[in-house]
């Protein structure tokens, strides 16, 4: 008989059996040792005097009456608001409309009484542009509940899916607006997850670019091509992947997501025509950093009993450093934002001016006060108090109790020449001002290309590298075994690894039966196409702006997790070209073949169906029913589709933005489809076909409801564009061999290796939580 084996299991049922115990001790327990039950947040009491005391000492607010309100206001729920996206000026200006007219015309009033009595009102954010931001007095649980805004909650759920709407906390959206982005820039997210500022930010950066989606017009000189860069950032592997979810969502070509560290991001390089390689800068830098928080107290009500003055005394370095590191990569006469969602001039004032004395003048205040004027803000202030952990005032840093040493440096204290650093420039969003969160934004403009401490840093550098070449070994085995061996510690915890990006050329015969097919234009070129599979056919096929596939090959020792747009996927279909465009890729490479429309013209001899202009009729009945037998059609309409070649091409159609006024300026809505030998298909996904129907004019089935089909009706999951790449392919034959290759999804990320398989994510965090630490996902509006 095995011993060892027997006393293994002896072991195991001792272990068990004292386990079971315990957990009956805790059950019968009679005392009151557990001094910190579990609670719900209704029995969370909204109430901490630590932090009063703290803010009253603080003299932010001097009015007993206007602080008496403030904590009021701290203690109710925050409302729910939600942001148009701006990817495209025409669709978000329609979309504006049709919410006015559609969905919350009869609540504007404020008079819609709900079941509890309160009163319902719906309006837009004062402060942003366009009215393109909007509040619910209501929070998101509410709204879930309230049948009276039912339609209105179905609508902002597909809308968020498709990301023509995200739903983001009202001061989450002032920094990106602050920054002033400009089309064609380098923009860094240092600590981006969840993704909505970048979402913003990414949108700002789409504004000009492919105006044809705008005005409707066909002229080339009037077509710009996307050109930016945003290097979206977060230390958290697992949270990148939803800010990846977040910017797929927009399907821009200008992202690339990084997993890294922020306070010690190393140099990003860039390829110089005429230099070569070079550092690159980047024109405006997000720092967005972890913080204490107290500016959510209204959402995450867990900081009423977690709050204390150490907090922001135990993050202040770091804020520090990840502020330090962000002005390093900024540009001259760059711009960066320093935020956080806390109100302790600990983490703000103090952090502001660290950094501007550190630089002896190379750095500047930038006044926004202006930018926004229906914007209600407290300016910085020049003087505060600094608490330990145990709520003792500490009056200056020769004072700090040895204990506290670690925590509590000089930086904490007001300088000297505090009133000469302009901190009046920085803005305090208080909540009690416009029913919103606290936040602090200060903005920050650098005057040189390098920082006198980063001039310092490079000479004890260049010093300890002249040291270590003379007191060179010959012993350079064990060197790079030490090497080894600390890479291996270094990416123990790193997460998982995505497969690098391979690049296009001229000769590549994917790029050659691509072009062959879709009669690219010469503006169009295969060093911006990438792939990642090691081996074995490319099911995806992604497509980046020049500068951001130029990131991504220069920069290949950083942890990319995704970057640019899936624009071509790969289908089974016996066709002479083996891939189709996707619909989230129109955007990306719609611009190209607009600006050459003459090569789509019936007159010319070489002609491409890439692209077809409809009737607008035809366009919502064939979004309506997803796929029609071309004999139902009508003769005319068969005609046209009988010079189309079997395969994928684009079909656009023009819009008013008003339908009212016939001198209203087009927008252009395309979509994928795909031509069999007897049947016509909309290649678009449930959600985003909604979502074309609205902007056509016409209000879609519920998305509970399953919208009709062709005569030869069938079962289809048509969520296809969340195809990652690597799962089972699911084929589609009809009696005509209309074999159109869909691919059947699981809604993974879009940038996946084609050789490992991931479980990934399910929860989507649209909400812009600005607390740094908190790692919550909710995906309901």
């Amino acid at each position: 008989m095995d011993t060892s084996a027997n006393n293994d299991k002896k072991h195991k049922r001792r272990k068990f059996k004292t386990k079971k115990q315990k957990k009956l001790e805790r059950v019968n327990r009679t005392d009151d040792r557990d001094t910190n039950p579990r609670k719900n947040y209704s029995e969370i009491i909204k109430k901490n005097e630590n932090f009063e005391d703290y803010y009253r000492n603080q003299k932010i607010i001097e009015s007993d009456e206007e602080f008496a309100e403030f904590l009021k206001v701290l203690a109710e729920p925050l409302p729910t608001t939600f942001r148009i996206s701006s990817f495209c000026q025409g669709q978000a200006q329609r979309m504006r409309d049709i919410i006015q007219s559609d969905y919350i015309k009869d609540f504007q009033s404020g008079n819609t009484e709900l079941i509890d009595g309160k009163k319902l009102d719906i309006s837009p954010i004062p402060w942003y542009p366009n009215k393109l931001a909007w509040t619910i007095n209501l929070t998101k649980t509410e709204i879930r509940k309230s049948r009276t805004i039912n339609l209105l909650h179905k609508f902002l759920i597909c809308e968020t899916e498709t990301g023509d709407i995200s739903r983001q906390e009202a001061v989450s959206m002032i920094p990106p607006l602050l920054l002033d982005i400009k089309p064609g820039q380098a923009v860094l997210d240092m600590c981006a997850a969840p993704g909505s500022k970048t979402a913003q930010i990414i949108e700002m950066l789409h504004q000009e670019s492919g105006s044809t989606f705008i005005s409707g017009d066909c002229k080339q000189n009037d077509v710009k091509y996307l050109d930016g860069l945003v290097v979206a950032n977060d230390v958290d592997n697992r949270r990148c992947y939803m800010l990846a979810h977040q910017s797929k969502r927009l399907s821009s070509s200008c992202v690339v997501i990084t997993n890294h560290d922020a306070a010690n991001l190393p140099n990003f390089y860039k390829n110089d025509p005429v230099k070569g390689k070079t550092v690159l800068k980047f024109d405006r830098v997000l720092a967005d950093v972890l913080c204490s928080g107290d500016g959510t107290f209204r959402k995450n009500y867990d900081v009423w009993t977690k709050w204390s003055a150490g907090n922001a005394n135990n993050l202040h370095n770091i804020q520090i450093k990840i502020a330090k590191r962000g002005l390093e990569l900024l540009a001259k006469d760059g711009i960066m934002a320093y935020s956080t969602c806390s109100l302790n001039p600990v983490e703000n004032e103090a952090i502001v001016a660290a950094l501007l004395n550190m630089a002896e003048g190379d750095l500047e205040l930038v006044d926004a006060s202006s930018f926004l004027p229906e914007l209600k803000c407290y300016p910085g202030i020049d003087n505060w108090i600094v608490m330990d952990k145990d709520n003792h005032i500490v009056a200056s840093p020769k004072e700090v109790p040895e204990k506290y040493l670690p925590q509590i440096r000089k930086t904490h204290f007001p300088p000297s020449n505090a009133a000469e650093l302009n901190l009046k420039y920085c803005m305090r969003i208080m909540p009690h001002y416009q029913n919103t969160g606290g936040f602090f934004i200060a903005l920050i403009r650098k005057k040189t290309d390098i920082l006198c401490w980063e001039k310092e840093s490079e000479g004890s550098s260049e010093k300890k590298n002249e040291e270590q070449q003379t007191n060179t070994t010959d012993d350079d085995n064990n060197n790079n075994n030490n090497k080894k061996n600390n890479l291996d510690k270094k990416n123990k915890y790193t997460g998982f690894r995505e497969e690098p990006f391979y690049f296009l050329d001229e000769n590549d015969e994917d790029w050659i039966a691509l072009k062959s097919y879709f009669k690219f234009p010469v503006e169009f070129t295969a060093n911006q196409l990438a792939h990642r599979c090691v081996q074995g056919k490319r099911r995806n096929i992604y497509y980046m702006t020049e500068k951001a596939a130029d990131f991504i090959r220069m920069n290949k020792d950083m942890k990319i997790i995704s970057g640019g747009v899936r624009v071509f996927n790969r289908t089974d279909v016996n066709h002479v070209c083996p891939y189709r465009i996707t619909q989230e890729g129109i955007p990306s490479i719609f611009p190209y073949f607009i600006a050459n429309l003459e090569s789509f013209l019936p007159n010319n001899d070489e002609k491409s169906f890439t692209i077809v202009e409809v009737e607008l009729d035809f366009f919502i009945e064939l979004l309506k029913r997803q796929d029609i037998k071309v004999e139902q059609l009508d003769q005319p309409t068969q005609t046209m589709l009988s010079e189309i070649p079997s395969g994928c091409f684009i079909m656009y159609v023009r819009i008013r933005q008003d339908w009212n006024s016939e001198k209203s300026p087009k927008f252009i809505l395309p979509m994928c489809v795909w031509r069999g030998k007897s049947l016509l298909r909309a290649y678009v996904a449930k959600n985003d076909r909604s979502h074309l129907l609205r902007l056509c004019g016409y209000e879609p089935i519920s998305a509970d409801t399953t919208i009709v089909k062709g005569e030869n009706k069938r079962s289809l999951d048509i969520d296809d564009d969340d195809d990652d790449g690597c799962n089972n392919q699911k084929e589609f034959k009809n009696d005509d061999d209309d074999n159109i290759g869909m691919e059947k999804t699981n809604g993974n990320n879009q940038n996946h290796s084609c050789v490992e398989k991931r479980t990934k994510l399910d929860c989507h965090d649209d909400d812009d939580d600005d607390d740094g630490d908190n790692n919550g996902c909710n995906n309901k509006l």
